[in-house]
């Protein structure tokens, strides 16, 4: 399954971008956020401690925690589709990924 692929904003750290302007994708057993040209950020199986639904202010989105020593703390996808079914895309898509 390759279904995951969605544009929206991002947050990383206290950059924010506002939709259209980041990508979350599965490709190859990885969660990438493309954020302009500026960051691309890759999730592998190990790297995700949980998603959570997040809600900010005026917007909605998923929280990536995360065990990436490089990368800030703080980093959400902002978007208007159903961030619950985001979520169990994702879980189902890892689901079937061997760890290593």
């Amino acid at each position: 399954m390759e279904g995951v692929n969605y544009i929206g904003g991002a947050r990383i750290g206290l950059f924010n971008a506002t939709w259209p302007f980041a990508r979350l994708k599965l490709n190859n057993g990885v969660l990438n956020l493309s954020v302009l040209i500026f960051k691309n950020l890759s999730f592998s199986k190990e790297n995700i401690i949980s998603l959570k639904r997040y809600d900010g202010v005026l917007s909605k989105g998923i929280k990536i925690i995360h065990n990436v020593p490089n990368y800030k703390e703080n980093i959400i996808f902002w978007t208007f589709s159903d961030c619950e079914n985001i979520i169990k895309e994702i879980e189902e898509y890892f689901s079937h990924v061997p760890i290593g």
